[in-house]
This record gives C-alpha cells, structure tokens and sequence, in this order.
C-alpha cells in the first residue's frame, strides 16, 4: 500500500505530464501553423512575382513608361520588401502595389492604385486556386465597400484584353 505523500507525488508527476505534453503539442502547432505560413508567403511571391512580370512585357508591348516601385508591406508580423511597378502616359500613372496574403478570401493580394479612383471603390487583383486547373490565376476585383456583397459580381480573370480595358480607362481621357 502506498503512502499518502506516494499518491501525493504520483499526482504531481502525472499533472507535470500533462503539463509538459500540451507544451509539446502548442510548439508542434504552433511550428506547423509557421510552416504553412512560410509556405502561403512562399507561394504569394512566386506569382506576384510571375503577375508583375507578365504586366511590365504587355506594357512594353504598347510602349507604356514603366518604372519600378519599391514596396514594403506588413504579413503576419513579418516586414517583406518587394518590388511593384507604376505605368505612366501623358501624366497620368497606375500603380501596381504587392499588399500580401492576410487577406483570407484571396491566397495574395496587388493593389491597383491610380489618381482619381472612387474613393469608395478599391481596385485589386487577387491570386486564385481551382483544383480543376493545374496553375493559380488572377481575379481583378473592383469592391465597392457601400455593396460588399457585389464583389464576386464585379471581378473577372485577368488576361491581356483585361490588362488594356483596364489600362485604357484608366490612362486615356473619357470622350464626352
């Protein structure tokens, strides 16, 4: 039979047990959730940077002024720096601006920013995923922050003719 300070000692070992076990388990966590986080980042700067490339050839292609911007941005605590890059033609310019992934409905985000944008409206192309399609693509999406819910009706894939439409409203005066 067991002494009374026995059973006493049994029960702290077992309560430092579980103690040390749900330490374990919260740095196993917590290095995994790390991990998938380096990868979702991982996986953002490779197409970000693949996007602005695809935009700086189809802006040379029309003998846009192209220059490059530096950008930082903040991603789950984590200060990056990357590139981003403004198109310019008779004055006006367009901005190309990496923002990363915090955002949940998108696995990363560019910002679109140009000079006389409604206020109300923020312009953005965000990185997609179908496990139909063998590679990620990117939705422009113009939210409009009065009619959240009209978000998905306002965004198509990107493409070259989206590239120009949008370019083209954006650099050339509206014909009255």
């Amino acid at each position: 039979m067991s002494t009374p300070e026995d059973a006493f000692k049994k029960k702290l070992l077992a309560a430092q047990q579980e103690k040390d076990e749900l330490v374990r388990k919260n740095q196993i966590d917590a290095e995994r959730k790390k991990q998938i986080i380096a990868e979702k980042i991982s996986f953002y700067q490779k197409h970000q940077n693949d996007f602005i490339q695809q935009v700086i050839e189809w802006a040379s292609s029309a003998d846009l002024n192209i220059s490059s911007l530096n950008i930082s941005y903040y991603d789950y605590g984590h200060l990056f720096q990357t590139t981003g890059i403004s198109i310019e033609y008779d004055g006006k310019k367009v901005q190309f601006i990496p923002q990363g992934i915090e955002r949940g409905t998108f696995l990363g985000i560019i910002k679109l920013d140009f000079t006389n944008a409604n206020s109300f409206i923020q312009y953005y192309f965000g990185l997609s995923a179908n496990k139909n399609e063998a590679e990620p693509y990117w939705t422009f999406v113009q939210y409009d922050t009065q009619n959240p819910s009209a978000w998905q009706e306002n965004s198509k894939r990107m493409s070259k003719e989206l590239f120009f439409e949008i370019i083209e409203s954006i650099l050339l005066p509206q014909k009255s």
